[in-house]
This record gives structure tokens, C-alpha cells and sequence, in this order.
């Protein structure tokens, strides 16, 4: 999401992992969907909220994501269709809707009720439950084998999830940034991942200390006992109702992994079920769930100077944590290859053809990286020479980004022309970075940063200085954000990656929210219609 030049990209998570649970109200037990229903017998609906502080026929008050909204007398008492047709998310101007708006379910008593229920989540002493009111997991005929619809369906159907989790962020957070966050009147449901009180161990999820009541935040890395920026709390809200409504009806079988959860470009980080984690290093923003989800399927290639001045200074280590670092925000459907360059190129494995980025290949060239130790002189072009004959193996077919690290001057320089006509031919962005070659406050570049700008112009990309004392990892890694106006906002990409609680390997489903703009921080402002 993004409002003038700040931008706060989110990307939605839904996990398949998560959708295969059983929910289930059998025979006698179970409640007829019509509106007279009072739930099962062994979990009935409340008939009415009067010791929650709402009088019979009074309006029900809800607030999400900073915006108050009023829902009929009666809401949420007896098993009831009750969010069908209400904003923001089951109304009439939303499409798709997503699946629990047409799903009946009432507030219960949890003392006497045997069924699984949540927290309400515009009251937070109220719990609910669809499976006293009979609906049931949307994925059970998939799971059971028993479908005769086909497996498009299933992914419509968690596409329209996370849409309609885009949706609402979107609005939220246009609103809220709109009203400098004074209309951000309810926080009841924030919860700070790093004093989860609630959290306890549970069955399957090895020793993490989690609660399946709450979406947590969890601060950004090098900040953890620090608050989130202002909106966040605000948009937790949002994101809660939604990732407990979802949670609530698809997922019984809580012994199996698996997740809803989106991160900012501020670096906060909001996840189902809660948990008690308060990471000093971790951030979304670099994670391969979040880079793939913002810039699709592409084709990588970093380079990286290894010539002898990159032994002062520190410069070589920076450039492998920089390389690693890059290296992890790749997804199983990108292709990516390594060529280190000095007097000499040299590809990973001696050949300059791109790999699929499966966790050995990404193993294969961090493990490259970091054996990078800097000799010899700065030949540029036989390090392009690598690129493009690495560009012109087979890819993934979509977007090309080449990322290219110096530090000084060449030896030897390729023709601009050149440079020019290669990157159109295989649709290359060349991103430069030229390592204590000055700042972004320098009015021109020095030295080599002239050669590694005029490069970048050339071939439809973007050169950054940076200074020794700049996190060189960060600029590198957030190579995606270039590729993000050339995304489609809200496209569902499915990929693998390895869960960082559990290490499991987990499917995942990310959207990117409404795209608009590059930081400042990280280079031009670029916008799309």
C-alpha cells in the first residue's frame, strides 16, 4: 500500500498447509443453516449480548482498521448468514467475497460449548463458532478425495482470501494515513509478539509458544522493544477479523503447520496464529515470500567484484553478507546464477547458465559467496560477457534483473552500446552499486560510480551509491522493488519456501497490494496507473 512516496507494501499469506483441517457438526448434534436455529445442543447460541454491554435492539458496534462500523440488532445471536451483505468485507461493493461471509455461525458460551470456537474480534470477551451452526471446512471433498469439482476451485477460493484481505488493507490504510492515524479509535486487538501472554506450547509446532485466539505483530528486527510505526496498530484490526474468520472455519486440525500473515515495507510483521517471538535480526521485507509475492517469477544474475581493492575496508565481507542476503529472497519459481569478477569472470560452477532456485541451488551459491576472496583487477566486460550468456540460458521466461557490484574503476569498460543492445535483447533491468564510491547526496558520482551510472542508464535500471558505512545488504536485496510496477496488484504466486519456526518446507500463496511507488531510500520514485 502506498500514499504519495511512503510506501507500505503488504503481502498477504495463506497457507494451503493450514486449509486441510476438518470442521465438522454431525447428526443429531449438528444445527439446521435456517435463521431460527439456536446451535447445537452441546454449544448454543447466545440469544442475546445484554452482559457484554449491547441492550436487546440496540445496534452492534464494530471497528476495523480504524473505521467504525454499525451492524444490525441481533448480530451474531442464533446461527445466522450474519456478515452477508455488511462492509467492509461481505458488502455489496466488494468482490470476491470471500467464503466465511456466506458461512452461518453465532456467539456461544465457552463454558457450554464442546465445538472450536475464537475470540470475537470486535469484542474481545465474546467468542464465536461456525461449526455449532454446521458449516463446514471448505476443503474437507479435496482432502477426503470425494471432489468432483476441479482443483481450480480450491485455489479461486484461497485467491478470494486474500483478496479480500488486499482489499480492506488497502482501504484501511488509505484512510488512516488520510486522517494521520486520529481515526485509529480501537487497539483491542494488537498484540506484540514479544510479550505474548496468551502463547502457550501446542501439539505439533515443535516448542514455539503460540495462541490460535490472536494475530500477533512482531516489531521490526532492529527494533524490537520498540512499538510499530503508528498505523500498524490500526491495521492489525483489520487483518485480525479477516485471519480469524478464515482460521476459525477452514482450520480443526490444529496439530497441522501453517500460517496467515503479511508484512510492511516498514518491516512489521503480523501473523496467525500468535506467537511469542521477538527476532533481533528478522525482516519480512527480505524474505523470499515477500520478494516473490511483490516481483513474480524472474531471472537473476549478481555480480560481484572481487578485485584486490575490495580487500580494504571491510568491502568483501560486506559484499558476501550482501550476496547472501540476496540469495535468500529468491523463490523456488526465480532462476538465478553467481559470477564473482576480477581479472577474470568466474560462474558459479564454472558456466554462465542460470539455475532454478530449489533450496540446493540457492544452497550451492551462498556456499559460492562466501568463499569469495578478493585478487586481481576489475574486468568489466568479461563479467558482462558472463551475464548475458548466463541471460541467454533457459529462465524462468519473465522479468530479467542483473544486479552488479564494484567498487572502483574498471580495467577494462564495456561499450555503453553494447551494454545497451544486450539488455534490450533479453529484457534486462542492470541495477549498479558502487561500494564506497560516495552517497546518494553526492551531486555526481566519483570514479568508478560514473561508469557504473552511465552502465545502469543504459540498460533500464538504477545505479546506487554506497557508502561503506551503508547496509550494502539492504540496498542490494531490495533489487525487487524495481520489478514491482511491472506485477499485476493482487496476483496470487504460489511457491515453496522453508518455514523459519519449524523448517518445514510449506506452500504459500502471496499477493502484493496495490504497488505504486519505489522509496525514496532505495531509488527514484516510480508510479503506475
Amino acid at each position: 500500500l502506498s500514499t504519495g512516496k511512503r510506501r507500505l507494501s503488504m503481502i498477504g499469506r495463506l497457507l494451503l498447509l493450514a486449509m486441510t483441517g476438518v470442521v465438522h457438526a454431525s447428526g443429531a448434534d449438528s444445527c439446521a443453516t435456517d435463521r431460527s436455529c439456536a446451535g447445537a445442543r452441546s454449544c448454543p447460541c447466545l440469544s442475546d449480548l445484554t452482559t457484554f454491554g449491547i441492550e436487546a435492539g440496540d445496534p452492534f458496534p464494530a471497528t476495523i482498521g480504524g473505521e467504525r462500523y454499525v451492524y444490525p440488532s441481533g448480530y451474531g445471536t442464533g446461527c445466522e448468514t450474519h456478515d452477508d451483505g455488511l462492509e467492509p468485507y461481505c458488502g455489496d461493493s466488494v468482490e470476491p467475497h470471500p467464503n466465511w461471509c456466506t458461512k452461518p455461525w453465532c456467539y456461544v458460551d465457552i463454558s457450554n460449548c464442546d465445538k472450536r470456537t475464537s475470540q470475537g474480534v470486535y469484542n474481545s470477551d465474546l467468542h464465536y463458532s461456525y461449526a455449532t451452526c454446521g458449516s463446514t471446512n471448505t476443503f474437507d471433498c479435496w482432502r477426503e478425495g470425494t471432489c468432483d469439482r476441479p482443483l481450480t476451485d480450491l485455489i479461486t477460493q484461497v485467491n478470494s482470501y486474500l483478496l479480500s484481505n488486499v482489499n480492506e488493507l488497502e482501504k484501511a490504510e488509505s484512510m488512516l494515513t488520510a486522517t494521520g492515524g486520529s481515526d485509529c479509535v480501537d487497539s483491542t486487538t494488537y498484540l506484540t509478539s514479544c510479550d505474548c501472554s496468551c502463547c502457550s506450547q501446542q501439539q505439533g509446532w515443535d516448542n514455539q509458544r503460540i495462541t490460535f485466539d490472536y494475530t500477533t505483530t512482531t516489531p521490526f528486527g532492529d527494533r524490537p522493544d520498540q512499538p510499530p510505526p503508528k498505523l500498524d496498530p490500526c491495521l492489525s484490526s483489520a487483518v485480525a477479523t479477516s485471519f480469524s474468520h478464515v482460521a476459525l472455519l477452514e482450520v480443526d486440525d490444529t496439530t497441522r503447520v501453517g500460517y496467515q500473515y503479511y508484512g510492511s515495507s516498514l518491516g512489521t510483521y503480523q501473523q496467525w496464529p500468535g506467537t511469542q517471538w521477538c527476532p533481533e535480526t528478522y525482516d519480512p521485507r527480505f524474505r523470499d515470500w515477500y520478494a516473490g509475492g511483490i516481483a513474480g517469477p524472474k531471472d537473476l544474475v549478481l555480480v560481484l567484484d572481487t578485485s584486490m581493492s575490495m580487500a580494504s575496508g571491510g568491502r568483501m565481507e560486506m559484499a558476501i553478507d550482501a550476496g547472501v542476503k540476496v540469495i535468500d529472497t529468491l523463490t523456488s519459481v526465480d532462476y538465478a546464477t553467481v559470477i564473482a569478477f576480477s581479472t577474470d569472470a568466474r560462474p558459479l560452477g564454472g558456466r554462465s547458465t542460470l539455475l532454478k532456485a530449489t533450496k540446493y541451488n540457492k544452497e550451492r551459491m551462498q556456499i559460492f559467496i562466501r568463499g569469495l576472496r578478493a585478487s586481481g583487477g576489475t574486468n568489466f566486460i568479461g563479467a558482462f560477457a558472463a551475464v548475458w550468456a548466463a541471460l541467454g540460458s533457459q529462465g524462468s521466461g519473465c522479468n530479467a534483473v542483473v544486479l552488479f557490484m564494484s567498487d572502483g574503476e574498471p580495467t577494462t569498460a564495456p561499450s555503453l552500446v553494447q551494454i545497451e543492445a544486450q539488455a534490450a535483447a533479453r529484457g534486462a533491468h542492470v541495477l549498479t552499486y558502487g561500494l564506497g564510491l560516495g552517497s546518494r547526496a553526492d551531486r555526481e558520482p566519483r570514479g568508478g560510480g560514473r561508469v557504473l551510472r552511465d552502465i545502469a542508464c543504459a540498460a533500464n535500471g538504477i545505479y546506487y551509491p554506497v557508502a561503506e558505512d551503508d547496509n550494502l545488504g539492504d540496498v542490494m536485496a531490495s533489487y525487487y522493488l524495481l520489478l514491482a510496477p511491472l506485477t499485476e496488484p493482487g496476483q496470487m504466486r504460489l511457491t515453496f519456501y522453508e518455514d523459519v519456526f519449524t523448517e518445514k518446507e510449506l506452500r504459500t500463496a502471496s499477493p502484493l497490494v496495490v504497488p505504486r511507488t519505489i522509496p525514496d531510500h532505495l531509488g527514484p520514485s516510480r508510479t503506475i496507473s
